[in-house]
């Protein structure tokens, strides 16, 4: 690190030490934080066990904890939020992750002419209207007065009373439900066999839903995503959340604590905040098993991120990732599981040779892993 006064430099291994902290990867923590690891920069939902990333991060829990806590005390909340996806988010906090998408008119119409464009603009090609949206908005909270609905029978009540919508819908219907949600109306309910449900977050949360300004909740998004994924630059903070260009970069440029800094010779920035815990960062040989699109591999300071610049064992193409092996921060393989009746297999593929600790490290992991999902342990190794 240089002296103050001028641009600090420290190195990768002391900003993924950070980061793996922040994510809560560098230990485990105790149950009753829950909601302050989901709170850090939401979950991701759209893989199909969110609650493994949750198991990475916290001591003694349950897949029968995390369902308890999504539908039953409904203390974390499944709704959409950076990039369009799902997100399992805190119920208190909800409005910090959604509010920053929320299009200024309610309408939604300018917002949705934004996002498509070309074979997906659907918004002209079907003479989608300011006016349309406010229907849709309104039709959907009246549907959703009860009981949360299947996602099939809310498009069909919706397109049955808005029958020029209805090849919208047919169509694109998640995409409009995902704005009504972003509106802060909505959010998912739980599933009915293999078809996720919707309902009405007032309903859900039994109280009025949180609000947020949209642009003061941009900017507390880019302190978010530079708390955890810090140092980083604006540039990926815009590909990380999915703004639009303009709203994103106010977002950022209205941050009055950013610290100009150096990290493995590249530029980037930093809350002035977290100066002092970026110089103390250190590696502490923790090891964890992450989900597929855990929200840790949705950094996108990739070749620092995985071990030797190998982010093709781990980052596919069409956006998919694979599940990761992280070791201080930083990605050192990828892994895959199968289920064979009571046995589970793990099967790892290292691009960085383990030392004896980091072996011993994997193999509890591995272990852990197994008796979460209530099954016995074949753990396969290659390099």
């Amino acid at each position: 690190m240089s002296a103050r006064g001028a641009t600090e430099v420290f190195s990768d291994e002391q900003a993924l030490a950070l980061r793996a902290e922040r994510h809560a990867l560098d230990r485990r923590r105790p149950a009753g934080e829950l909601a302050a690891v989901a709170g850090a920069c939401g979950v991701h939902a759209q893989a199909p066990r969110p609650e493994v990333a949750l198991w990475a991060r916290m001591a003694g829990l349950s897949q029968e904890a995390v369902a308890a806590a999504l539908w039953e005390r409904r203390e974390l909340v499944m709704t959409w939020a950076m990039r369009g996806t799902p997100h399992l988010l805190p119920a208190e906090q909800i409005a910090a992750y959604t509010a920053p998408f929320r299009p200024a008119d309610p309408a939604l119409a300018t917002a949705l002419d934004r996002l498509y464009t070309g074979e997906r603009h659907w918004v002209h090609d079907h003479g989608f209207t300011g006016d349309d949206a406010t229907a849709v908005i309104d039709v959907v909270c009246e549907a959703l007065d009860g009981d949360p609905l299947p996602s099939r029978e809310l498009t069909r009540l919706v397109a049955g009373r808005l029958p020029k919508l209805a090849s919208v819908l047919g169509q694109w219907g998640s995409d409009v439900f995902k704005h009504v949600g972003y509106a802060g109306l909505i959010c998912y309910g739980p599933p009915e066999g293999q078809q996720r449900t919707f309902v009405r977050l007032d309903r859900w949360l039994d109280r009025p839903a949180p609000e947020l300004d949209p642009e003061t909740a941009r900017q507390e998004l880019a302190r978010r995503y530079l708390r955890t994924y810090g140092p980083s630059t604006r540039a990926h903070f815009l590909l990380w959340s999915g703004l639009d260009k303009g709203p994103g970069q106010a977002a950022w440029e209205g941050l009055t604590q950013l610290e100009p800094v150096e990290v493995g010779g590249h530029r980037a920035s930093v809350l002035r905040e977290d100066l002092e815990p970026l110089a103390r960062a250190r590696a502490n040989g923790a090891l964890r098993l992450l989900p597929e699109t855990d929200v840790y591999l949705a950094a996108r300071d990739r070749d620092r991120l995985v071990a030797d610049g190998r982010t093709d064992v781990v980052y596919r193409r069409g956006g998919r990732t694979q599940p990761a092996v992280v070791l201080d921060g930083r990605v050192v393989g990828a892994w895959s599981p199968t289920r064979s009746g009571t046995t589970m297999g793990v099967s790892v593929t290292l691009v960085r040779e383990l030392d004896a600790d980091a072996r011993d490290a994997l193999e509890r992991e591995a272990e852990g892993l197994a008796r979460f999902h209530d099954a016995r342990l074949r753990l396969e190794v290659g390099e």
